[in-house]
């Protein structure tokens, strides 16, 4: 996994585990796809319309979820963007099961419903905005190894509790950059690694799809 502060770093967690790397090379193809699929703590989120999102959430298509925060001035947008590039070109693909496009806020003190699903649909209305109790996000990202915090802008310095801040705090939010690629049984299938274009996203959904990464 990769934590965006000002830079990418590496990261290790619970996807350094029972995967396979697959790389034709580094400029290419940069994804993990796991031997034996491994499904996420339970967790009760919301999606941006106020309805309950959970692992089950995550079944029955394929999903790539992202983790930003809707503040996010770089890699979140630019992501975003590349997505949604994918997402149409899937939209023609007759393999295409209804693919669902999950971006989580790991910033609940700032990130509203409303926020949230002003922000998706700026990129695509069909993308899902996702978000819920920090001690949720928590349990469903930190199980996936897909890490998170908060820092003061300037200092750098770890914010152990966002709730004390004002909501328009400008801290800023370390957090996963790599793709998560759920399959139908809704367990983690792939992981595909920054940078993010829409090409080589697509490559590595293909690559994760056509491994047989189910149960």
């Amino acid at each position: 996994m990769f934590l965006l502060w000002a830079l990418l770093l590496p990261l290790g967690g619970a996807t350094a585990s029972a995967s396979e790397d697959e790389t034709d090379d580094p400029d290419e193809i940069r994804v993990r796809i796991y031997k034996k699929p491994m499904a996420p703590a339970p967790f009760n989120l919301s999606d941006h319309n106020g309805q309950p999102f959970t692992a089950d959430s995550l079944k029955n298509h394929w999903s790539i979820v992202f983790f930003g925060y809707t503040s996010c001035a770089d890699i979140c947008p630019t992501t975003l963007a590349a997505i949604n590039i994918v997402a149409k070109k899937l939209s023609r693909d007759p393999l295409n099961d209804g693919m669902r496009m999950v971006f989580v806020s790991v910033d609940p003190h700032r990130d509203t419903l409303d926020r949230i699903k002003e922000h998706v649909a700026f990129f695509n209305p069909a993308f899902s905005g996702v978000t819920g109790r920090l001690e949720e996000l928590q349990q469903f990202a930190f199980s996936l190894g897909a890490f998170f915090d908060y820092r003061d802008r300037d200092t750098r310095k770890i914010i152990k509790n966002i709730a004390e801040l004002p909501h328009d705090d400008d801290y800023i939010v370390g957090h996963a950059a790599d793709l998560l690629i759920f399959n139908p049984d809704g367990l983690l299938a792939g992981v595909v690694f920054p940078p993010h274009e829409p090409d080589h996203i697509l490559a590595a959904f293909e690559r994760v799809r056509s491994s047989g990464a189910v149960k």
